[in-house]
């Protein structure tokens, strides 16, 4: 799951999250047939009022501007191999496990 917040002022009062997306792919494919969900949260503690009031317009473009970022950000990731790794992710990994090889041979 991959989350945008939505802002109002210097509060926080939901969250977009996008499910679906396929791991193994790159660009478009990758969100093919992704869902969107919205979870709202309540207006802190300090706040005048139990419930939030915003211009529809304001939600809309909001809504839309984390929806768009939520896309563009996932296009642009390096897809995950079978273990769940990135490209650098197991380069590092094999970097580490050479330095194991090595210091387990000098250890005997």
């Amino acid at each position: 799951m991959t989350v945008a917040e939505l802002w109002f002022g210097e509060a926080t009062w939901g969250q977009v999250e996008m499910y679906g997306v396929r791991q193994d792919e790159v660009g478009e494919a990758r969100v093919t047939g992704v869902q969107f969900r919205v979870s709202l949260y309540p207006p802190p503690p300090a706040a005048s009022q139990a419930w939030w009031r915003f211009d529809l317009a304001d939600v809309r473009a909001q809504l839309d501007a984390a929806e768009g970022w939520l896309l563009e950000n996932e296009k642009g990731r390096v897809p995950l191999d079978r273990d769940g790794l990135t490209a650098a992710g197991q380069a590092l990994t094999k970097k580490a496990e050479d330095r194991l090889g090595r210091h387990k041979r000098t250890e005997k």
